[in-house]
């Protein structure tokens, strides 16, 4: 009724450990008890897999039934498949336009302008005291000539305004990767990169290490005091990466007592 969406899921994360408490809504006639359990697994084994994360409990609370895929007459033909459980997948994200700054400057001189032109209204009115701030301009405006210096700010204001728009029409940049899910589960770029450096953490020998992410490949960087094995690394941050759609490009890049490899 206040336009909330299921599943929603928060999680209180310290330590490397995890208290999760998930909402959901389920299939009539789904028997509560048993659906809640398969939540609880699912969520405790995709925490583990995906970041390393010890998840103490999951607290899951069913807000709403709906009727199963199977029983709904009224569905209309030619829908979109449902995902599991009769739920359709959420579509995967897209990442602001790159014109957001922009526009944010824009609006704010908009905004400027207009209480601008309110205040010489009401001054006009006689609501406000004081004189007109635009008189002075207008007036130095007056008979002004055209000229080259002219010409070419009104050509760079015009330059300005199509890049503009065509920042704002352009393609949005993807900042997410698909995970191998029926619910349409995906991962932020920083997620994958900190799920990276956490499956490098876990192998024999490595003090630190981080990650970062290209579009499609993952860069490692390890640290450790003895011979550390490039490929023992690899392999594991390839494993726990593994779920992902397309599965990126592993590259490592290990340090050992100062210097590099």
């Amino acid at each position: 009724m206040l336009g909330g969406s299921l599943p929603s899921v928060d999680v209180d994360h310290a330590g490397g450990r995890a208290r999760v408490a998930v909402r959901v809504g389920a299939a009539w006639p789904t028997p509560a008890p048993e659906l809640a359990q398969r939540v609880r697994e699912r969520v405790a084994g995709r925490l583990h897999d995906l970041g390393g994360v010890q998840v103490d409990a999951v607290d899951v609370e069913v807000h709403a039934l709906a009727p199963d895929a199977e029983h709904d007459t009224g569905r209309a033909a030619g829908a979109a498949p449902a995902g599991a459980g009769g739920l359709r997948a959420a579509p995967a994200p897209t990442a602001a336009v790159g014109v957001t700054v922009a526009a944010c400057v824009l609006a704010l001189v908009v905004v400027a302008l207009g209480a601008l032109l309110g205040r010489e209204g009401l001054v006009a009115l006689g609501v406000l005291g004081g004189s007109s701030w635009l008189t002075g301009p207008v007036q130095a405006l007056d008979g002004l000539a055209p000229s080259s210096a002219v010409a070419a700010v009104g050509v760079g204001v015009a330059v300005v305004g199509l890049l503009l728009v065509v920042l704002g029409l352009s393609r949005r940049r993807r900042r997410w990767v698909g995970v191998e899910s029926r619910s349409g589960v995906v991962l932020h770029r920083r997620d994958v990169a900190r799920v990276a450096a956490g499956a490098a953490r876990s192998v024999d020998g490595v003090l630190e290490a981080g990650a970062s992410t290209g579009r499609r490949s993952v860069e490692v960087s390890a640290r450790a005091t003895g011979p550390l094995d490039d490929a023992a690394v690899r392999a594991a941050v390839a494993d726990r990466l593994g779920v992902l759609r397309p599965a990126p490009r592993v590259r490592v890049r290990t340090e050992t007592a100062g210097s590099a490899s």
